[in-house]
Order: structure tokens, then sequence, then C-alpha cells
């Protein structure tokens, strides 16, 4: 089950950094457009960027969708282990009885 675990976030990095290299390739006039009339900024020699958001942003999708599997399966190890802890608590406690 680990290695099935590891195998879903190593795919999931993996299609995550395809993405992110896949944004060399933008062109001028294809991808993006150059404003006629420049954007006044409070520093003319740096670029200042307001505010971008994108919704089919797919890196942040991958990533949110394997945070949740990670976290669930997460809890699951964790509540398996507590059940078992909790069993041999019981099981010492009744052997401590007789």
């Amino acid at each position: 089950m680990f290695k099935r675990i590891l195998s879903t976030m190593v795919i999931g990095l993996s299609l995550m950094l395809n993405q992110a290299c896949a944004a060399d390739g933008f062109q001028e006039g294809v991808h993006y457009q150059t404003l006629s009339k420049p954007v006044v900024t409070s520093d003319s020699s740096k670029v200042e960027v307001l505010e971008l958001f994108w919704y089919g942003c797919p890196p942040r999708v991958v990533l949110f969708v394997i945070l949740q599997v990670a976290t669930i399966i997460l809890l699951i190890i964790i509540m398996k282990t507590t059940t078992i802890i909790v069993m041999n608590i019981k099981m010492v406690i009744i052997i401590q009885d007789q």
C-alpha cells in the first residue's frame, strides 16, 4: 500500500513539474499580448505585478488533490495504529487482572 501511495505522489509531482517546464514555450501574440500603453507603476525600473489569478492552474489542482489524498491516507493510518494500540492495552489489562 505504501508503494502505491508513493508512486501516486511521484506521478503527481512529475505532472506538476511538466506543467511548470511548459511555461518556456510562450510566444508573444500567441499566448500573451504586449500592452501598447504601459501601465503606470510606482517605480518604472521594476516590473510590478499587482494580482494574478487563473482558474485553470493545473499544478495547483494536482497539488491540492495530492495533499487531500495524503491527508486521508495519513488519517486512516493513524486510526488503524490507534486501534491496534488500544487493543494491546486492553489485552495487557486483562492479563494483569488474571
